[in-house]
């Protein structure tokens, strides 16, 4: 975590009156704060105390846990997370071992070994997705060639960032709810000030940090799965950016000031959330008046990660599109709206999901 991001980042508890949303401070006395030998900037691992509530917050492998149990969090995938930071020569300190330990004394790990999503192999797939073009990975006899070049002739960050780009400025911070592996927080901060990646999964966000900011190293390739366990190793383009840093927090708590953003996206998330609409508000929330909001879905409700009673439309008669369009314009006004952008995602040289996102940009007027 680079130190300037001390001045943008809070505290995302929530009390009885609400967000705490305090000023976050370094604490150099509990947990001795490591920097990088190469920049004293970055640190690798801390703790952050809030100055209203006094929650701590650890920052592991140059990552700070901003979420509502950061300990707990640490410790559903701590097994996961001590061998990324081995392989990453970035070993968690003692003292902050034992932190970890003594929170957690007596509870079993809720995740010993990787969720699906945080596995290495998801994590490849979206650097796929991300990062390379399918199209040049396939042979040449492929049948889905001919179709892909006739119906995919732009990947969907292209059109997203079009869609939006016409509304940036160079003096916009940036928020990507959701992250991933770090493509749309690449994309905005070409166009904004500052960027911040939200991203839940430690993996992913590890993975963010390295393609976008080199660190701990860069990230030169990936495995792209073939079939079964066999894949072949695939170049990752060089996409570093200075203007970017990475948190693990969640869209539905996000950490940063009210009306503190020029722009936040939301692209393949809210279908994807236990609570889309307090995710929404969390945008709105964090935007300043005439800032811009991003949203983009394929609105495939399952109830495995909405509970019904959480979609925004799909049920009653009310289409999904219908239902989000009349919500986003209780706090903003519409600036554009695609009803189709495709989305290739490679799972094996046979097999793809094919969906289509429903996209549409805003600027909040309350």
């Amino acid at each position: 975590m680079q130190r300037f991001a001390l001045n943008d980042l809070c505290c995302p508890s929530w009390l009885e009156a609400g967000a705490c949303l305090g000023r976050l401070l370094l604490d150099t006395q509990t947990v001795e704060p490591l920097h990088a030998e190469q920049d004293e900037n970055e640190l690798i691992e801390g703790m952050l105390v809030c100055q209203h509530c006094a929650a701590a917050y650890p920052v592991v492998c140059g990552l700070p846990i901003l979420v509502a149990d950061a300990w707990r969090y640490l410790w559903d995938r701590y097994d996961a997370i001590v061998g990324l930071a081995a392989e990453a020569r970035l070993p968690i300190g003692k003292t902050m071992d034992e932190w970890v330990r003594e929170r957690n004394a007596g509870t079993e790990p809720a995740m010993p070994g990787e969720s699906e999503y945080e596995s290495l192999a998801m994590t490849h797939e979206y650097l796929a997705v991300h990062f390379d073009d399918f199209r040049n990975a396939l042979p040449g006899d492929h049948p889905l060639l001919p179709i892909a070049r006739e119906h995919y002739r732009s990947d969907f960050y292209s059109v997203a960032m079009g869609m939006i780009e016409p509304h940036l400025d160079p003096t916009m911070l940036g928020i990507d709810l959701g992250c991933s592996v770090g493509r749309g927080v690449y994309e905005l901060a070409g166009h904004c000030k500052l960027v911040y990646g939200v991203e839940l999964a430690f993996h992913s966000a590890f993975v963010a940090r390295r393609v976008l900011r080199h660190f701990p190293a860069r990230m030169n390739e990936y495995r792209l799965r073939l079939d079964g366990d066999i894949s072949r190793q695939r170049s990752l383009p060089d996409r570093s950016r200075d203007n970017v840093e990475i948190v693990v927090a969640s869209a539905e708590s996000l950490p940063f000031a009210s009306g503190s953003c020029g722009v936040t996206n939301n692209w393949n998330i809210i279908d994807r959330l236990p609570d889309p609409e307090r995710m929404l508000a969390e945008q709105e929330r964090v935007l300043r008046v005439g800032g811009i909001l991003s949203l983009a879905a394929p609105y495939n409700w399952e109830n495995r990660h909405t509970p019904r009673k959480g979609w925004i439309g799909g049920k009653g008669a009310v289409r999904t599109v219908d239902a989000i369009r009349e919500r986003i314009l209780q706090s903003s006004e519409i600036l554009d709206e695609k009803a189709y952008i495709p989305w290739v995602f490679w799972i094996f040289e046979r097999y793809f999901e094919f969906f289509f996102s429903h996209g549409l940009v805003s600027r909040k007027r309350v």
